[in-house]
């Protein structure tokens, strides 16, 4: 029950965050045992998004959203920021990187294998400038079951719009 209750709540949390950045009005969310709504003003819009998938094994494969402020670096310097952030990762291992659109946005993403505790993950991980801001999703499983979830992981991230400045 704890671990359900956890679960639940990290799911509302992730919800929360969600509905500030698809929605400006309440946030509805319909799971095939239970719904809800959330108000728009439940999050700020630099808490992170995390959305739990299926268990494998002890690992719990995730889809991450955030934003955070870049200090006024271009999309090219914090993709250098980002670069040498990832080679602090223990074993860590770009397989894929490039620019890519993601609902007319430019993005750059970073395919990497790394060791985090006992795990060899995998992880891809796509991020955009605009307005001083980096907004950063990525998608974590084991490197066995990567490729397993990717085409879902891919689909979330196609959905990501960057809504305008008002």
């Amino acid at each position: 029950m704890k671990k359900n209750t956890s679960f639940l709540i990290l799911i509302v949390t992730a919800l929360a965050i969600t509905s500030l950045a698809f929605a400006a009005g309440p946030f509805g969310f319909s799971h095939p045992c239970f719904e809800f709504s959330l108000p728009s003003s439940f999050m700020t819009e630099d808490s992170p998004v995390i959305i739990f998938g299926p268990a494998e094994g002890d690992f719990r494969i995730n889809v991450n959203f955030l934003v955070q402020k870049t200090d006024g670096k271009t999309l090219e310097e914090f993709t250098k920021l980002s670069q040498e952030q990832l080679k602090s990762f223990p074993e860590s291992k770009v397989i894929k990187e490039g620019y890519e659109t993601i609902n007319g946005a430019k993005f750059y993403s970073v395919t990497a294998t790394f060791k985090k505790e006992t795990y060899v993950l995998k992880a891809k991980t796509a991020w955009a400038v605009t307005d001083g801001k980096a907004y950063v999703i990525t998608y974590t499983a084991t490197e066995q079951t990567f490729d397993k979830y990717l085409k879902d992981a891919e689909t979330m991230f196609s959905t990501f719009a960057i809504k305008a400045k008002k």
